[in-house]
């Protein structure tokens, strides 16, 4: 698969970024802000894309890190703008005209990591007219 290959070279290096210390509330939170002001910003342009991206990696596997501690936890916030930036990078790609005819990768309110790997694998591989 050619899109695969040439989105590869941006995310293979992930993983390999560290995750966030901290207690898992103090991580739900830096997530939970880092949502809010991309929302309040918004994202234009290929590169706050590709920086926002980045940064939600980082957080969703430190977040991961934490699960068994959250099992109880409201984390409606975090689900709902994670949803929201995904919404907000769609329309922008879609206004742009370079996801006309990709179909919709992430059932709303069921983020998954293999669900948003495949997300931003489309979005990546469709931000040539960015």
């Amino acid at each position: 698969m050619q899109s695969a290959a040439e989105a590869e070279p941006f995310f293979k290096p992930l993983d390999s970024v560290q995750t966030y210390k901290g207690s898992a509330d103090a991580v739900v939170e830096k997530y939970r802000m880092f949502l809010s002001k991309t929302l309040k910003s918004g994202i234009s342009g290929k590169s706050e894309m590709l920086a926002f991206i980045k940064e939600e990696d980082r957080l969703f596997r430190s977040f991961l890190s934490h699960l068994p501690e959250l099992a109880d936890a409201d984390l409606s916030v975090i689900t709902r703008d994670t949803e929201k930036c995904c919404l907000l990078i769609f329309s922008q790609q879609r206004m742009a005209g370079s996801l006309i005819g990709m179909p919709w990768y992430i059932q709303p309110g069921e983020p998954t990591g293999e669900s948003y790997s495949t997300l931003w694998l489309a979005v990546m591989t469709s931000t040539k007219a960015m």
